[in-house]
């Protein structure tokens, strides 16, 4: 089941600001904790990935490519397209490969999943 409010589902836990490395200049963000579940083993959290540490474009943040309808991401509504996950329950994504980050998707259990997410704003 997915939490029907969106006031029980995210939760901003900090705001900070990042550097754009092409111009140098400031740009505000929020880290934000979801709340998901997961019901179907099958399903997983509906997420498709992209950058990493290693990736073909250098070390970039694990972030959020394409989020599948029907998938509980999707469902959510929290969620959003180049969103960087910073973690999955216990597991940080910081400086991780592509592939450590489809790990800990594909290895998150049945039932509560924190997701938190870094984000412009």
């Amino acid at each position: 089941a997915i939490k029907s409010s969106m006031e029980n589902l995210a939760e901003v836990v900090s705001d900070a600001e990042d550097v754009d490395s092409e111009t140098g200049s400031s740009i505000p963000t929020e880290t934000i904790k979801v709340d998901l579940e997961i019901v179907n083993i099958d399903m997983g959290l509906g997420l498709s990935l992209q950058g990493g540490r290693g990736s073909i474009n250098g070390d970039l943040p694990i972030t959020i490519k394409k989020i599948f309808d029907g998938g509980i991401a999707a469902r959510s509504g929290a969620l959003k397209l180049a969103d960087e996950i910073v973690r999955i329950n216990d597991d940080w994504l910081t400086n991780k490969t592509l592939f450590d980050g489809w790990k800990c998707l594909k290895n998150a259990p049945l039932g509560p999943v924190e997701v938190w997410v870094k984000r412009k704003i």
